[in-house]
């Protein structure tokens, strides 16, 4: 296929302007990525062989030098398409939230001092734990027992107390092998679980007892 001089001229004209204008990159104009084979089909679309053997020296020149201003852009092209990797931004003190750790305090065999006098404990029930966890606007109170009634058993115990002690339920589960209870009452919440004995004595159970004051 034969282009003159001045059409060869022209078409790469229109490529250097749509390049220069921002609106055409070199992956549009001609196809491939690699600057190798970007020159190669510009010298192909531009400088096609003259069959004739007559071609004008002075066009080839311009023409050879439009192919290098083209590979120039190209490269810029391609150097400001490339990815960048950005540094990392510094994070906001205004997005940290900050959690406050509780002060935990143990107080061994005895239940805490805070801990409500009127919750039914059984007598000679061994204390496993008892703890406060204190926190800006709030307390727990933590009490874990051995007893010696069954899971149903402490479970009808403390289903009652809540009933008559005015402390709304609004949660209940109850199993062979685990049962408990949660209430509210004024700004105060409670929650109490039974679990079967960890040595497999169906006759026994754990109760613990978490009172959260507010």
């Amino acid at each position: 296929m034969e282009y003159s001089d001045f059409s060869r001229v022209t078409a790469h004209q229109k490529v250097f302007t749509l390049l220069s204008t921002g609106r055409a990159t070199p992956l549009s104009v001609a196809g491939y990525t690699d600057r190798k084979e970007l020159i190669l089909k510009a010298n192909y679309f531009f400088m096609p062989p003259d069959s004739s053997g007559t071609s004008n020296n002075a066009s080839r020149k311009i023409i050879t030098a439009s192919v290098l201003v083209l590979v120039v852009v190209a490269a810029v092209a391609l150097a400001l398409l490339s990815p960048r990797s950005e540094p990392n931004a510094p994070k906001s003190d205004s997005n940290i939230v900050l959690t406050q750790e509780p002060t935990r305090t143990d107080f061994g065999a005895s239940p805490p001092p805070d801990f409500p006098t009127n919750i039914p404990l059984e007598e000679g029930a061994g204390v496993t734990q008892s703890y406060s966890l204190s926190y800006t606007a709030q307390k727990q109170l933590t009490l874990v027992i051995l007893s010696g009634k069954t899971i149903k058993q402490n479970y009808a115990l403390y289903a009652d107390f809540l009933a008559n002690d005015g402390w709304s339920i609004s949660n209940t589960y109850e199993s062979a092998t685990v049962a408990s209870l949660y209430g509210r009452k004024e700004n105060n919440e409670i929650n109490i679980t039974i679990s079967a004995d960890s040595g497999g004595n169906a006759a026994r159970s754990q109760v613990s007892i978490s009172v959260l004051k507010k």
